[in-house]
């Protein structure tokens, strides 16, 4: 008799747990704990609200995991040294360097998994990435010295690549494809719908000044006007030219004073024009207005989250708020949300959102 009891008891307790186990999280924001940047009495522009490691930092354990596994949320999925980010229908892709893989993180479905192809689209080491209106992946390998493309299904399409090739990025631009390309030290562009080849950037008649060449190509993104930022690590500075290659300005340049660089990387425009530049030594990011000018910075060396410990790579979301609206201070809204990816630390992709006053 006693058996049959326990049979039935241990059911109804697992039942109780799964039922509280997927509970939403209403606890406050700690106004005690809350990172923000400037510092106070200025008025807060950004905010760290949380970071993504293991697939526990997606969906913390329930009840029932804690019960049974002590905590552990049963899976070994972790980031282990990522670089290249981008957004695609509410998941974070993110090239992981050690793992020769891409993190796929969904927000919406709170699933963590990672994308190893084999065959011929194996990768060797991903290091930037981004994906097409229609959800086609594009992977800058620089183990393969290509770029390697998948369907939308993850199913291998075909690889870029040319006799002088060593791509550090891609980027997507009308119907263009646009590498970094670290061999030829320019910018290819590629017609998206076939992968033939089209040009060079920068344009040929800029090529006389050397403030307007390229040297290293480490990161390329582009503004609402389809103008076109380049990050040349070797120069210690951004260059940005038109869509059509012709030069128009530059940010920075060697130096270890605010609005310098001395590792500049990842680098995302929003939609008001601010640059955003990820600089690997200095473990920050710097702002900067339309015209160059330095607005403010966030990060600085690991000692705390929001903190950043060999940041990478950067990118500008305006379709995931909802997801993080938890953790806003009271009394602001989140305009758009700021990935950063960090190589090393506990906070591999650290999330920040770009505050403004609720009316």
């Amino acid at each position: 008799m006693r058996i049959r009891q326990i049979r039935y008891v241990v059911p109804v307790i697992i039942i109780v747990l799964l039922g509280c186990a997927s509970a939403p999280d209403t606890k406050p924001v700690n106004r005690d704990e809350v990172v923000v940047f400037p510092l106070p009495p200025a008025q807060p522009r950004i905010q760290y609200l949380t970071k993504f490691t293991t697939a526990s930092d997606l969906k913390p354990p329930g009840k029932l995991q804690r019960f049974l596994f002590g905590g552990n949320s049963g899976t070994a999925q972790v980031l282990q040294k990522p670089y290249g980010i981008t957004v695609h229908d509410n998941t974070l892709y993110v090239c992981d360097t050690k793992l020769n893989a891409i993190a796929l993180l969904n927000l919406r479905d709170h699933t963590f998994r990672m994308f190893r192809p084999g065959g011929l689209g194996v990768l060797r080491k991903p290091v930037n990435l981004t994906l097409d209106n229609q959800g086609n992946l594009y992977i800058a390998d620089t183990g393969r010295n290509q770029v390697v493309v998948f369907s939308k299904e993850k199913r291998f399409v075909r690889a870029i690549s040319n006799e002088s090739f060593q791509p550090l990025d891609v980027e997507i631009v009308g119907d263009s494809l646009l590498i970094a390309d670290y061999t030829d030290r320019n910018i290819e562009v590629y017609s998206l719908r076939d992968s033939t080849f089209l040009n060079p950037l920068p344009a040929v008649s800029n090529l006389d000044s050397i403030s307007h060449r390229l040297f290293v190509p480490y990161s390329i993104t582009t503004d609402l006007q389809r103008n076109i930022y380049v990050t040349d690590f070797a120069q210690a500075k951004i260059i940005k030219y038109s869509p059509r290659g012709k030069y128009l300005r530059s940010f920075g340049g060697l130096g270890r004073s605010l609005g310098k660089f001395a590792r500049p990387k990842g680098l995302a425009v929003d939609r008001e024009n601010r640059l955003y530049v990820v600089d690997s030594m200095f473990e920050n990011v710097q702002m900067f207005d339309a015209d160059g000018n330095l607005l403010m910075f966030f990060g600085g060396h690991y000692e705390n989250p929001g903190d950043m410990y060999l940041p990478a790579q950067i990118y500008i979301d305006y379709n995931g708020i909802k997801f993080f609206n938890k953790y806003v201070l009271p009394g602001y809204s989140i305009k758009y949300l700021i990935y950063v990816t960090n190589q090393f630390g506990p906070d591999k992709v650290a999330v920040y959102g770009f505050l403004a006053p609720s009316k």
